[in-house]
């Protein structure tokens, strides 16, 4: 199946590839929502399970504490994770 940009190019001419285009592209759009909202599930289960050792890792937290991290605790982590900034 070509790419869509080429079939979107030979769409002018050839009509069925402008639909195989649209098809292709429509795929991929779909496919991409999947995919990226799997990811931020997986993510947040990430952090879900592990950001109290993460925590307690970097010096954020105590090492005797337990639960779930409180939003200041995830403020911090950010800091100090964040790249870039």
């Amino acid at each position: 199946m070509p790419e869509p940009q080429t079939g979107a190019l030979l769409g002018t001419l050839w009509w069925p590839a402008l639909l195989s285009a649209l098809v292709t592209g429509l795929s991929a759009c779909t496919r991409a929502r999947t995919a990226i909202a799997e990811l931020t599930d997986l993510s947040e289960s990430a952090v879900d399970l592990h950001g109290r050792a993460l925590a307690v890792a970097i010096g954020t937290a105590p090492a005797d504490s337990t639960g779930p991290l409180t939003p200041a605790e995830g403020r911090q982590i950010t800091r100090q994770v964040r790249k870039g900034r």
